[in-house]
Order: structure tokens, then C-alpha cells, then sequence
């Protein structure tokens, strides 16, 4: 292994504890959303703020689970180095997730045209994410696609938060892909540079 490079069985622990930690971020948001509005004093008004502060985070949250996801994409893929059997493994869970979205969004909201197909929740902009991103890391120049991708996906956003335009599966509905589709090429890249460069490259990350 050449130095600095990551072995190729090796595991990210930091990212387990990432994960980790954005699930249960996921899960206190979620609690709070069920808990009735009510008066609170002292230690109890306390504790409401910090979980409305959870409330607040929610868009780092969603941005997390997309870059973990784009960091996962890296190591799926060093593991994966034949093409025909990685887009077999890309297709088959990028299906499963957009399908599950479906499936969750129908209790929910009903049979809401057009967002039941075109935006049903986070599990459908993971699904576009894993087979775009997992795409371009399959691509002869990775870091190049990935690039365009995050660029592209801050384009969109910036293009669309100055037009005022909402579209559903762009900017609209529970599984707006933009711009978490960014994110998720940011993680690749990350994921890329760790296998390079180890923890350095997280750290230069962390600068930036």
C-alpha cells in the first residue's frame, strides 16, 4: 500500500460515529414533530429550546445522510472494482430505495400527484444520489464527474432560489434532490481523499 493510502479492507470508524450520530439527530426531530405544544418553565423550557434547535438543524441532517452516502458510494465501489457487477448492485439498491419512498410516502400524504412519483421522500433523493453519483464513480474520471455534479447541483439551486421556482423532485415536495444530489458528490469526494490520503484529507476537509 502505497503511502498514505488506505488499505482496501480498512473501515472508516469516524464515519460509523457520523452515522451514527445523524440517526439519532433524525430521531429526536421526529419525536419532537409528535409532541403537542405546551407551556414550559425552567428546566423544561430549557430542554425545549434544545430540541427546537434540532428542529432548526434538520437541513444538516438530510445533508449528512447524503454524505455519508457519497462517502459509503467510495468504499462500495474500491470493493466492487468489476463494472458489470456494480452497476448490477447500483441499479438493484437505488430501485429498492426509490420504491420504499413510495411505499412511505402513500400512508402519509395519500396518493399525491405528482410528488408520490417525482419527489416521495429523503429514501428517493438517496436512490437518485446512488445511481448518479455511484454512476460517475464508475466513469474513467471520477473526480472530473464529480465535480460537475456538485456544480451543477449548486447551480440549480442558486438558479432556482432566485427565481422563486418550486418543482416538485428539484426543490419541492418531501425529497427535493437539489441541492442534497451535491452533498452526496461532496462525500464521494471526501470518501476519494481519505482513500488517497487517510486522515489528512479529512482534515483539510474539516478546513475548508
Amino acid at each position: 500500500v502505497p503511502a498514505g493510502e488506505v488499505p482496501v479492507g480498512a473501515r472508516a470508524p469516524g464515519l460509523d460515529v457520523f452515522r451514527g450520530v445523524a440517526v439519532l439527530m433524525m430521531f429526536v426531530v421526529h419525536a419532537r414533530r409528535l409532541q403537542p405544544p405546551r407551556a414550559a418553565t425552567g428546566i423544561d423550557a430549557v430542554a425545549t429550546l434544545a430540541l427546537d434547535g434540532f428542529g432548526w438543524g434538520e437541513p444538516f441532517i438530510a445533508a449528512s445522510f447524503l454524505a455519508i452516502a457519497g462517502t459509503s458510494l467510495v468504499f462500495a465501489r474500491r470493493r466492487t472494482p468489476e463494472l458489470p457487477r456494480w452497476w448490477r448492485r447500483l441499479g438493484a439498491r437505488a430501485v429498492s430505495l426509490y420504491l420504499l419512498a413510495v411505499a412511505l410516502f402513500i400512508p402519509q400524504f395519500g396518493v399525491a400527484l405528482p410528488d408520490l412519483l417525482l419527489s416521495p421522500g429523503i429514501l428517493s433523493v438517496i436512490a437518485l444520489a446512488t445511481a448518479v453519483v455511484g454512476g460517475a464513480l464508475a466513469l474513467a474520471r471520477p473526480v472530473a464527474a464529480l465535480l460537475g455534479v456538485l456544480g451543477g447541483a449548486l447551480l440549480m439551486t442558486a438558479l432556482l432560489e432566485r427565481t422563486g421556482a418550486c418543482l416538485s423532485g428539484l426543490n419541492a415536495g418531501p425529497g427535493g434532490a437539489v441541492p442534497l444530489l451535491g452533498f452526496t458528490a461532496a462525500g464521494a469526494l471526501l470518501g476519494l481523499g481519505y482513500l488517497q490520503r487517510g486522515a489528512r484529507a479529512v482534515g483539510a476537509a474539516a478546513a475548508v
